[in-house]
């Protein structure tokens, strides 16, 4: 009868019968059958620190981020930056930003500067500055059906109807000498009803 219980006990802790183990069997969580089901998202990975980067959740698996303060920045833990002694150690590698250690914080600015992307050219708009891809183009300042002066930095117009802005409350606006004259309240004295393009007696 022993070697019967015995023989039992072996088959069932061995996953015989039903492929894993039973009633514990000597497991060391007592019978627990706990199981890592990995992560699901980002957030089943952030570890609440910020000095080691942000965490990510790749296939299933957690993965460590990486350093969110490069040298030569120092990481402040407390308050979640990275922090800076002098301007050089804020250099971000955009050549239109003015890069910058702010000595009350040791913080680093970088600032848009639209200054050091003008090409000096008019007629192909103004450039500015992104604080993250650099100097980027403008936008034509004189769309259709208006032509670009370059020698006089000026939009030109042939006839009124070319300046026409689609407006009524500012006025009409008028072709003189090849440029475009804003024009003139239209309502003096009066409200100005945009929605049905007319004055509005206010007496």
């Amino acid at each position: 009868m022993k070697n019967w219980r015995l023989l039992l006990t072996l088959v069932l802790c061995s996953g015989l019968v039903f492929g894993y183990g039973l009633f514990g069997c000597g497991d060391d969580d007592n019978g627990e059958n706990e199981q890592d089901g990995g992560c699901t998202v980002n957030a089943d990975c952030d570890d609440g620190l910020f000095c080691n980067g942000e965490e990510a959740c790749i296939d299933s698996v957690c993965v460590e981020g990486d350093d969110p303060c490069p040298d030569p920045l120092g990481c402040d833990e407390e308050d979640d930056q990275c922090t800076c002694v002098e301007d050089a150690d804020c250099d971000d590698g955009v050549d239109c930003t003015v890069d910058s250690c702010n000595e009350q914080t040791y913080t680093c600015e970088n600032t848009p500067d639209d200054g050091d992307c003008d090409d000096g050219v008019f007629c192909n708009g103004a450039e500015t500055c992104d604080a993250e891809q650099g100097c980027v183009m403008g936008d034509d300042p004189c769309p259709d059906p208006l032509g670009c002066d370059e020698g006089n930095d000026q939009c030109t117009c042939v006839e009124d109807a070319d300046c026409d802005d689609g407006e009524f409350c500012n006025g009409t606006e008028t072709c003189v000498d090849n440029a475009c004259v804003e024009g003139t309240d239209p309502c003096p004295g009066q409200d100005c009803d945009e929605y049905a393009d007319q004055c509005i007696d206010t007496e």
